[in-house]
């Protein structure tokens, strides 16, 4: 099966290990077998994965939007089958007010553009540990996550902010990735 995903170039390896972990198609990186970027085409990232990985996707098309939910087969299974997070992430108040600042500084690509979205996961005492970019807001977050996924980096002692609004595609990923805490910077939408 393959996926086609508009997204801003750059850190391919980690979009894809984030995204095949808030699809559900992995839950670990020993479900990986191989994520090698193409040396004939920067634009594939060929994927295998272990035995028994890759069956819980749900998707009856490809990836052709930015869109989260775009072609999931049953939403209800999809909110049904992440289970509970058992641990939290205590966060001081003022550590959340200074998180959009200490995000925006990491955003060269904003700076340059003006147009692009961000994700950044961090820790209690709001230490930034990555920050990526992309058109898409579900990309940027599935190259935090993938970022972390492949650095061995476990996620339950941080959170995770963006810098668009929190949707249920969001919190879904989020959830996925074993994330308790979403925080974000945006205006109220319907």
């Amino acid at each position: 099966e393959s996926f086609h995903i508009v997204r801003t170039p750059g850190q391919d390896r980690e979009l894809c290990a984030g995204f095949l972990l808030t699809e559900g198609l992995i839950e670990k990186l020993d479900d990986v077998l191989v994520l090698q970027e193409c040396p004939d085409d920067p634009d594939v990232v060929r994927v295998r994965l272990a035995s028994g990985a890759g069956e819980g996707g749900g998707r009856n098309l490809a990836v052709r939007s930015s869109c989260g939910l775009c072609g999931k087969v049953d939403l209800d299974a999809m909110q049904t089958s992440l289970g509970a997070i058992e641990h939290g992430v205590w966060i001081p108040v003022e550590v959340l007010y200074r998180l959009p600042s200490q995000v925006k500084v990491n955003q060269e690509l904003f700076r340059q553009t003006g147009s692009t979205h961000a994700a950044a996961l961090f820790n209690s005492a709001g230490d930034i540990q990555v920050v990526r970019e992309d058109l898409g807001r579900h990309n940027a977050l599935d190259k935090v996550l993938g970022w972390a996924l492949l650095a061995g980096r476990p996620v339950e002692d941080l959170g995770c902010f963006l810098s668009g609004r929190i949707s249920l595609e969001m919190v879904v990923k989020a959830a996925r990735a074993r994330i308790a805490l979403v925080a974000a910077v945006s205006a109220p939408t319907l």
